[in-house]
């Protein structure tokens, strides 16, 4: 064994989040396709390193920056941010799966029945469910803007966006504006959907 040899030289933490702010300058906004960039280009760069010791951390993150070409980033990005959303799309399914089991699909399937058959027998139905439809919404808002509030602290507190909150952003959106195109939809044709 070579006493004499260099040992190889590791990534440190003011490299690191260089590399993150690199990322970031270069249009990758989230911080789960940053770190996994960042793994990326550490691993090339210390894989320089052992070639190359004296090679510099910018002029290695230069040459690897290169092997991205002329697009830089934004392929592997629109790849991983695929794939990621992929991920956290069944995960939140798994969960949505797990939240409504034995129990809780009986429970609501009676709760159901229960208001059907009251709304059969009232001749106030119409007022009902606009209570019901009004409280809803109230809940849905506020848990949203919660939520919300909460997610865009965090965000401010750790400077980091996450591909998964826009992903349930979204979700919280999509509910209510398909809610409102279903009731728009079924006024125009006096009839209802599906």
């Amino acid at each position: 064994m070579n006493n004499n040899s260099v040992p190889n030289r590791l990534i440190d933490t003011a490299e690191i989040e260089k590399l993150y702010a690199f990322t970031d300058k270069h249009f990758v906004p989230y911080y789960d396709l940053q770190t996994e960039l960042v793994d990326h280009l550490a691993n090339a760069i210390e894989a320089q390193w052992v070639i190359n010791p004296n090679l510099s951390f910018e002029d290695a993150l230069a040459l690897e920056f290169k092997k991205f070409g002329v697009f830089g980033f934004t392929t592997i990005v629109e790849e991983r941010q695929a794939a990621l959303s992929k991920y956290y799309w069944g995960k939140i399914f798994r969960e949505f799966a797990t939240f409504f089991r034995f129990p809780k699909i009986v429970l609501m399937l009676i709760m159901t029945g229960v208001l059907y058959r009251t709304l059969l027998l009232s001749s106030y139905n119409n007022y009902i469910i606009l209570a019901l439809f009004g409280i809803m919404g109230i809940i849905e808002i506020t848990a949203g803007y919660q939520w919300y509030r909460k997610i865009r602290h965090q965000q401010k507190v750790t400077e980091k966006k996450w591909l998964l909150h826009d992903i349930i952003r979204n979700i919280y959106i999509m509910v209510p504006v398909g809610h409102f195109c279903s009731s728009v939809l079924r006024t125009k044709t006096g009839r209802a959907l599906g």
